[in-house]
């Protein structure tokens, strides 16, 4: 076995599927509903009117992949400067790319790095620190969380878009039951990987399999909430659900990307089903968007 970093690099270096339930526009709306109230608008520009000065912000994105989300918070006009840090060269050279064909490179920056390593940013301090789908594969938490805060001006902002679910993806038994009963009621042909299997079951996954496969994945994730609110003030939270529709969806989320009716109509049952979970607080929701100072 090569090093937990280096699976970590190689698993965040192949080339992703549409089969998982980001993919859907649908479940990418009801995101935005759940969160700024309106599907029709993100929580980059809901986030900014509420909560970021005018213009002129100095910014930290950590684990920033290939740059997506932040050329989305470039575009919001609110910053001077985002500088995107990740371990893969792979996703900074797609980054530095796609910034330059935007013709956001002007205020966008990439470079690779880890952040344990304090001479990666120097003495660099910031007014906001970006953290999407990146704190749930660092570890140890609380000491990153520590020395983010460090970097934050005072008053600055700690920006959060997180999977904060289940440590190691240990799904509840709760959460479990839920998407068991409901995945054998889907039509057998929305149940179909793109390998041409049939999803039968949703598991716990081992941990030794979380090792092998990325031993980043969801590390610390069910702490993210706690020591956020410990490190820092809260200024906001918005809960976006994922605890059923997350796993259940997995690997058969490409039928329900096209609009297709019958696919649809199923989403939207299932999704009624995990509102209802939510809001009677059967279930906690497993992603969050935050804004904490």
């Amino acid at each position: 076995l090569w090093s937990g970093r280096q699976r970590t690099v190689d698993t965040y270096s192949r080339v992703a599927k549409d089969d998982q339930w980001w993919s859907i526009p649908a479940v990418q709306r009801r995101w935005n509903r759940l969160v700024t109230g309106r599907e029709d608008q993100d929580h980059y520009q809901w986030i900014a009117e509420r909560h970021l000065p005018a213009c002129g912000l100095r910014a930290l994105s950590v684990g920033c992949g290939e740059g997506a989300r932040e050329r989305k918070w470039a575009r919001t006009g609110r910053f001077a400067s985002v500088l995107g840090i990740d371990l893969t060269p792979y996703a900074i050279a797609s980054a530095q790319a796609a910034a330059r064909e935007a013709g956001l490179d002007g205020v966008v920056q990439f470079q690779v790095g880890d952040l344990g390593d304090p001479s990666v940013l120097g003495g660099q301090t910031f007014d906001v620190v970006i953290g999407e789908h990146s704190l749930h594969h660092l570890s140890p938490l609380r000491a990153v969380l520590t020395a983010l805060r460090d970097r934050l001006r005072p008053g600055g902002l700690f920006l959060v878009d997180e999977f904060v679910g289940p440590s190691k993806f240990q799904w509840t038994d709760a959460q479990l039951d839920w998407i068991n009963r409901l995945l054998p009621q889907l039509p057998e042909r929305l149940r179909r990987r793109q390998d041409g299997t049939l999803k039968r079951r949703e598991y716990r996954p081992s941990r030794l399999y979380m090792y092998v496969n990325d031993p980043s994945e969801a590390i610390e994730s069910a702490a993210i909430v706690p020591l956020l609110d410990e490190l820092f003030e809260r200024v906001e939270l918005r809960p976006y659900g994922g605890t059923i529709l997350h796993m259940l969806l997995s690997k058969i989320g490409h039928h329900f990307v096209d609009g297709d009716a019958e696919a649809m109509d199923w989403l939207e049952r299932l999704a009624a089903i995990e509102d209802r979970c939510l809001a009677s607080g059967e279930l906690p929701s497993d992603f969050v968007v935050g804004v904490w100072r």
